[in-house]
């Protein structure tokens, strides 16, 4: 017989055992009834997963439509931390994969998710693939791909490892370029695999096409010409510029050193960016050109008037001014052609400094030419009120002045088209799908900044200097070319002065004289053998640029030269 004691026990036991079935069976009865509908929606939030589907990022093609950037499909792997074999995954993906060993394991030794490799190719793919890492997951996306290099690096700019322009045409062009993501519902089981049904989706919508105006073959020529002369001359730097003065339609686009925009970050920082547009300099005799357009149009002094050049030396406020060679009697025309620094200064003293900046702002210095690329910057051009004694004959002669490269060459592309200053385009057009323009850029006056009639004359004093003056080296056979030299000091960086000994050599022309198809500026900085002056330096890059760009088989600005070149009397 069990005993009392240990029957109250079983008693209570039974008890206890009883309620919990008794509770179970009514929570059954619950979910059974009452809660399936929250059940089932807890079941399909848990199985149904959203994908997002990433949009194809358009093309940026030159004008003759040679793609210069485009989408590739790319393969991208993640895991969830901590990791199964952390040290053996951060060692193989720091081999392909943009982070480094150290950081890789770090994260990988942490908690949550952490991106192993971004945009790998097929080849790195492949290789993943064989690893077999335990976690690794693989996900396919979209990368961006430079198929020219390094040409025109700095004009197209890069994106980040999400399709985000970062500089560039990727940057001022990425409403355009990136298009629209679409996403898809789909359902797992419950063993992780998908369940075949159609559920709803938004399809993608890929980004515009950009129709760029620059001439991939010309750009090419210009970056190699100025990287030829920047080693030639042991330069710190070259910048270039080739456009159509008639539209503003820039062809190339150059500074050097480059960047290859595939891996930017393998490149410093100072050589990805647009220096033609975001750097300032000094210009010399070239910025001549607006204190002689102000008084043949103001008719302060006519082409033949003479003007007495000093022998070579002239005190202003205190300073010395000199010529690279002693002149006594100049025509204005040959001031222009001889580059004398005394001539300039004396008939910018007849103009005053009120009109002086007047034209130079007229001109464009001082302000952003408007076109489209970011980071673009004014320069520095000081109101007279902020002026010395000496400003007016420095500022003449392109000294206490700072333009950018793409301000000089619009600049002169005004004097060469009969006076109109032009907005430099960059773009042609934008193409959505199916070819369909969304975008249709034409060329845009900005102002008049001298009559016709005094931009003849002026470009009667440019091709002077190219066949007598200081720019000789930019002759070339059988074309008449206009355009000036310049050289100007360095400043100090920061300021205080100028660099001993450091020159910034630069050449501008454009041809044919007669009517201006192509302008092409040339800037080195700091030159350190073979000479410093502009037309020692600049102007045989110049000659050597045009003369390849106009020997290009089918090429129309060379066929409408060449065509001109036949028309013209022996």
């Amino acid at each position: 017989m069990i005993p009392r004691v240990h029957r109250r026990r079983l008693f209570l036991l039974t008890l206890l055992l009883g309620a919990c079935w008794t509770g179970l069976a009514v929570r059954l009865v619950q979910v059974q009834l009452g809660g399936n509908k929250a059940y089932a929606s807890r079941l399909e939030r848990q199985s149904k997963l959203r994908l997002e589907l990433p949009a194809r990022r358009g093309n940026i093609l030159d004008r003759k439509g040679h793609i210069l950037a485009l989408d590739l499909e790319g393969f991208s792997y993640y895991t969830f931390a901590p990791a199964e074999d952390p040290d053996r995954t951060a060692r193989l993906f720091s081999k392909v994969g943009d982070f480094p060993y150290s950081v890789l394991l770090s994260k990988l030794r942490s908690k949550g998710f952490v991106w192993l490799a971004r945009g790998l190719g097929e080849k790195e793919a492949m290789a993943v693939r064989r690893w077999g890492l335990p976690g690794v997951r693989e996900y396919k996306e979209f990368r961006r791909v430079y198929p020219m290099g390094k040409v025109a690096g700095q004009v197209l700019g890069y994106t980040d490892v999400d399709g985000k322009g970062i500089e560039g045409a990727e940057l001022a062009f990425d409403g355009y370029l990136r298009g629209r993501p679409g996403w898809a519902l789909r359902r797992r089981d419950g063993r992780g695999g998908w369940i075949p049904e159609d559920l709803p989706m938004r399809p993608p919508r890929d980004g515009a096409n950009v129709v760029l105006t620059l001439d991939v073959e010309v750009q090419a020529i210009l970056e190699e010409e100025l990287k030829a002369a920047v080693e030639r001359h042991r330069a710190r730097s070259g910048m270039g510029i080739v456009m159509v003065p008639r539209t503003g339609e820039v062809l190339a686009l150059a500074s050097v050193p480059g960047f290859d925009p595939n891996r930017p970050g393998d490149y410093p920082m100072w050589t990805r960016k647009n220096r033609v547009i975001t750097d300032i300099y000094e210009p010399g005799s070239t910025f001549k050109i607006v204190t002689a357009a102000a008084a043949l149009e103001e008719k302060i002094i006519s082409p033949e008037d003479s003007v007495f050049c000093e022998e070579g030396a002239f005190m202003v406020s205190g300073r010395r001014f000199r010529d690279a060679h002693p002149y006594g009697w100049l025509t204005f025309r040959e001031v222009v052609e001889l580059s004398s620094n005394i001539g300039t200064i004396k008939v910018a003293e007849r103009l005053g400094k009120d009109m002086l900046y007047r034209y130079a702002r007229t001109f464009g210095f001082g302000a952003e030419t408007g076109i489209d690329l970011p980071g673009e910057v004014k320069g520095i051009l000081r109101p007279p009120s902020a002026w010395s004694g000496r400003s007016l004959a420095s500022i003449a002669v392109g000294q206490e002045v700072s333009v950018t490269a793409i301000q000089m060459a619009c600049a002169y592309a005004a004097v060469a088209n009969g006076g109109m200053l032009m907005r430099p385009q960059i773009v042609l057009e934008v193409k959505g799908a199916g070819g369909k323009v969304l975008k249709m850029m034409k060329p845009e006056p900005v102002r008049r900044v001298v009559s016709e009639e005094t931009a003849r004359k002026l470009v009667e004093f440019l091709e002077g200097v190219v066949e007598r003056g200081t720019g000789r080296e930019a002759r070339i056979p059988g074309v008449r070319v206009a355009g000036k030299t310049g050289t100007a000091q360095r400043p100090l960086e920061g300021g205080g002065g100028y660099a001993p000994g450091e020159f910034v050599a630069s050449f501008v022309g454009f041809l044919p004289a007669e009517d201006p198809e192509l302008l092409c500026l040339v800037v080195v900085d700091t030159p350190r053998k073979g000479g410093h002056y502009g037309g020692q330096v600049a102007a045989p890059v110049f000659r050597r640029v045009v003369e390849r760009v106009l020997s290009l088989p089918g090429h129309p600005f060379s066929e409408r030269v060449q065509e001109m070149l036949r028309r013209t009397p022996e």
